[in-house]
């Protein structure tokens, strides 16, 4: 990357070449790049589990979200607070998520 342009990446096309990769690469937005264009969001701590079958299937997973609710609750739930936790897009039979506020 020629840093004196101030060329800069999108972060599309640098996870479409971390996928190509063989080892796991981290790729984290700046505060700064993260809210430039979205709402605000309080940080969070998230702590996800899962138990895997002889085929390395996912049989159950478990996740914890500590969160300040921006958006309120409805149902008891922070909808935004556990947004990809709880929506998981797997067919796993034992899902189990809290979520708390500080």
């Amino acid at each position: 990357m020629n840093t004196s342009t101030n060329a800069r990446l999108s972060f599309g096309s640098l996870a479409e070449a971390a996928s190509k990769l063989t080892v796991p690469v981290k790729l984290t937005f700046s505060r700064d790049d993260d809210i430039q264009h979205d709402r605000y969001r309080p940080a969070a701590y998230a702590k996800l589990s899962a138990a895997l079958d002889a085929d390395g299937w996912p049989i159950a997973y478990t996740g914890r979200v500590v969160c300040s609710s921006f958006t309120g609750l409805q149902n008891g739930l922070n909808r935004e607070g556990v947004a990809g936790v709880a929506d998981v897009l797997y067919d796993i039979p034992n899902v189990h998520f809290e979520y708390h506020e500080p």
